[in-house]
């Protein structure tokens, strides 16, 4: 069976592949909307094209379907796929497409040009193991990242981890900048979660966006499968986003893969609204994936953004209608029969028992300072989020440049957005103080395989 690094040179560009057969498909079982040869490309900055010479099986029904996705192009379920062969048999699949085609001049009768642009690449008919199901990825990671220096300290020697039921292996190669991270599945790690769960922790940690380029899936079935994802993020990200922070930012391994495996644990242990595990990123993810993106925004899209993820994820904590245990709930009680009793404007009446009635429940503002007075956060972020929900977020501007005052604003609520993640994780996996993380994991652990 091949081996990770086998398919390495997959993620090193350009390269091509030739097919004798390939087709546009609109739906998986349809008929096809052209068929014919041509070459699928992977470009120098990873992404994929392809072009091909083909001829349409059914001339009318392919018109009428391309017709029906320039028409509805917000409707998945008319989306084209592109699938192909290699001449050595393996089956291949391009992914969704939008194909751009044309006749071609002098060509045959019925002959057409397609050329578009597709956003993966399935390899399948693979070799595999007959024994146990396997996953393993290739991330890459740019030199000039922060990430990188991280994975070259903490991962450049093989590091294993034990977690979820299996051993997870990391090892990076600082010469081909590539994260490699290998794992049998488990009860509690299976694919396909796992090719997303594996990476999904470092988006928090390094506030970059780092997917998996390159997905092996060995299914224990004497059959395995390669995937290549269109994604390669080369900006220059600010690195006070990520999670992993701090003096021991290249020093402390232990801590660092403590918290990792933290996170994992969460990821693993949350489920969708089905009550199936999560196969997307979880909610805390997509928080942090915003504030990366708004990071190429202007500073006020910053500040919008990073104060709505500190909002989402206290609700994480304090979900709406969460009733607040501090006021005197027979006085307010009291005091809201008096108000009814009286005989004037209903409306204003109305208003006023609401008035009296929210000072039971625990608001977002209520338990920001409540974390804050436990010292579970800190003060200087609540107070700056506080400025901004009442005057940036209601139609007041932020500094065109750089202003001090404004970026310890900013960065006093990074780090809230930093200190909710840790309660929220601490809450999700109870541990008291002198308990590290990776002990809380595999308590965690077992807590899952154990139902």
């Amino acid at each position: 069976m091949p081996t990770i690094t086998d398919w390495t040179d997959l993620t090193r560009f350009p390269r091509e592949i030739r097919t004798p057969a390939m087709r546009v498909i609109g739906k998986d079982f349809d008929k096809p909307i052209l068929v014919g040869s041509g070459l699928f490309r992977i470009t120098d900055d990873g992404s994929f094209e392809f072009e091909m010479i083909g001829t349409a099986p059914d001339l009318r029904h392919s018109l009428s379907w391309l017709t029906k996705v320039r028409e509805n192009q917000y409707d998945p379920a008319l989306r084209c796929r592109l699938v192909f062969e290699t001449g050595d048999g393996l089956h291949c699949n391009g992914g969704w497409i939008e194909p751009h085609m044309q006749p071609i001049e002098g060509g045959q009768p019925g002959q057409m040009l397609c050329r578009g642009k597709s956003d993966t690449l399935l390899v399948g008919g693979l070799p595999g193991n007959a024994s146990r199901p396997s996953i393993a990825l290739c991330i890459a990671i740019p030199r000039s990242r922060r990430s990188f220096y991280a994975f070259h300290h903490f991962a450049g020697e093989r590091h294993d981890l034990d977690l979820l039921g299996t051993t997870i292996r990391f090892e990076f190669d600082s010469e081909t900048s590539i994260l490699s991270v290998t794992a049998a599945t488990s009860d509690s790690l299976q694919i396909p979660y796992a090719e997303n769960w594996l990476a999904e922790p470092f988006r928090i940690m390094f506030g970059e966006l780092i997917y998996p380029k390159l997905v092996h899936r060995d299914f224990g079935n004497g059959s395995a499968t390669v995937g290549l994802r269109d994604f390669d993020d080369g900006r220059r990200l600010p690195h006070w986003v990520g999670l992993w922070r701090g003096k021991g930012y290249l020093a402390d391994r232990a801590a660092f893969w403590k918290m990792y495996g933290h996170l994992l644990v969460r990821l693993a242990s949350s489920n969708d609204s089905d009550g199936e595990p999560c196969f997307e990123a979880n909610l805390i993810t997509r928080h942090y994936e915003e504030i990366i993106h708004s990071a190429l925004g202007s500073r006020r899209v910053w500040v919008l953004t990073i104060a709505s993820t500190v909002e989402a994820l206290a609700l994480e904590l304090f979900p709406r209608k969460t009733k607040d245990t501090t006021p005197d709930e027979k006085a307010i009680n009291e005091l809201a029969a008096h108000i009814d009793k009286w005989s004037g404007d209903h409306d204003l009446k109305s208003a006023a028992i609401r008035a009296v009635k929210g000072k039971a429940d625990l608001t977002v503002a209520k338990g920001l300072r409540h974390l804050a007075g436990d010292g579970r956060v800190s003060t200087a972020g609540v107070k700056a989020w506080d400025y901004v929900r009442n005057r940036v977020m209601h139609g007041a501007l932020v500094s065109i440049d750089s202003d001090k005052e404004e970026d310890d604003r900013i960065l006093a609520m990074i780090e809230l957005v930093h200190e909710l993640t840790d309660e929220i994780l601490r809450r999700s996996l109870p541990m008291p103080t002198s308990m590290d993380p990776l002990m809380a994991a595999e308590q965690a652990e077992n807590a899952l395989t154990n139902g």
